[in-house]
């Protein structure tokens, strides 16, 4: 009888954090977007340094999310 208590709550938990886990409300969107650039070569090399995207504000509205993004100096509009 234990066994079978134990298999179902174990069972559950997988269950669970599996949904979670896959929840789309929960994604990091802005570190999505990042990667996103940085595989695309959108960042410049100062000194050395790689400059990436800077989230400058992040406003949520009823049906969607507003990322505003400051770019690397000497990159364009054009560029993205």
């Amino acid at each position: 009888m234990f066994e079978i208590v134990s298999s179902v709550a174990m069972g559950r938990g997988l269950i669970f954090t599996t949904l979670k886990k896959n929840d789309p409300v929960r994604t990091n969107d802005h570190e999505k977007i990042k990667q996103i650039c940085s595989n695309c070569g959108l960042f410049n090399k100062s000194n050395g340094k790689k400059q990436k995207i800077i989230i400058q504000r992040k406003k949520r509205h009823k049906d969607y999310t507003e990322y505003v993004y400051k770019i690397p100096l000497g990159m364009s509009f054009q560029d993205f």
